[in-house]
């Protein structure tokens, strides 16, 4: 018989972003289900994770972790066997197989995604790149990004930009303007070659998005945001300034962030 409700327990030695990056996965594929999830992160002292362990496993149907660690697995295995509930083991099987191809033990430390290493210190050096060339506020900056984003207004060039700071790649947001020339160091960093990307959607997505932008500004009075015919122009004109400089565009009508962010990353690194 089916449940009424299907609850899940995430453990983590770390974050958690794995785990619940997984779950987020199986929650899409079963929409229409009523499936909960809670989470114990930082799952590394097995005495101090015993007492929030054992209350939460009692209540839960089915246990996922990322633990690496043999002492946790092997307690969470033992544990959940005895109480009758399921275990998915996202790393165990992945080590195991390319230990025995590479012929050697992994470390089995707990890994924490946001040491406060090189790779930090670029990540937020990125988001912090991405924040202050926002919008068109480029100066002389715009020729140390990584990547510059160009497109109309609301072509998701702000959030993609963001996205791809989190994975430590300064992009900057450049917005094009109908009968508004885009400021000069534009033209040098198209002299050295910067990759740049153009972002554009259907009339019918820009047209919704702006008008729910409009209503949460309260000025949904402004006509010729919103009006089908003006977003084709500068839509055209979008097209026409990517190809007058032979640059690759991209159509995220039908795209998360996320899928632009990859196809973004794919482009730059050909």
């Amino acid at each position: 018989m089916k449940k009424k409700v299907l609850n899940i327990l995430l453990l983590s030695d770390s974050t958690g972003e794995t785990v619940t990056s997984f779950a987020s996965m199986l929650k899409a594929q079963y929409p229409h289900d009523n499936i909960a999830f809670e989470m114990i992160p930082f799952f590394k002292s097995l005495e101090t994770s015993k007492n929030i362990f054992m209350p939460k496993i009692r209540t839960s149907d089915l246990i996922i972790h990322t633990l690496v660690d043999k002492k946790a697995v092997g307690f969470v295995k033992k544990t959940a066997n005895q109480m009758g509930k399921e275990v998915i083991e996202l790393l165990t099987k992945p080590l195991k197989l390319v230990g025995e191809i590479v012929g050697t033990e992994p470390l089995r430390i707990p890994v924490q995604h946001y040491q406060v290493n090189q790779n930090y210190f670029k990540r937020i050096n990125a988001i912090d790149f991405a924040m202050y060339t926002d919008d068109g506020r480029t100066g002389e900056r715009l020729l140390s990004a990584d990547v510059i984003i160009l497109g109309v207004s609301r072509t998701s060039k702000t959030p993609t930009c963001i996205y791809l700071a989190y994975q430590g790649i300064r992009a900057a947001n450049l917005p094009l303007v109908q009968k508004q020339e885009p400021p000069q160091p534009f033209y040098e960093a198209l002299s050295r070659r910067i990759p740049m990307i153009g972002l554009v959607a259907s009339i019918s997505r820009l047209r919704d998005i702006r008008s729910n932008r409009l209503q949460t500004l309260g000025t949904p009075h402004i006509s010729d945001y919103t009006d089908s015919k003006k977003i084709q122009e500068e839509l055209v004109y979008s097209r026409m300034f990517f190809a007058r400089y032979k640059i690759p565009l991209l159509d995220v009508t039908r795209r998360s962030i996320e899928e632009t962010a990859a196809s973004i990353r794919q482009l730059i690194n050909k």
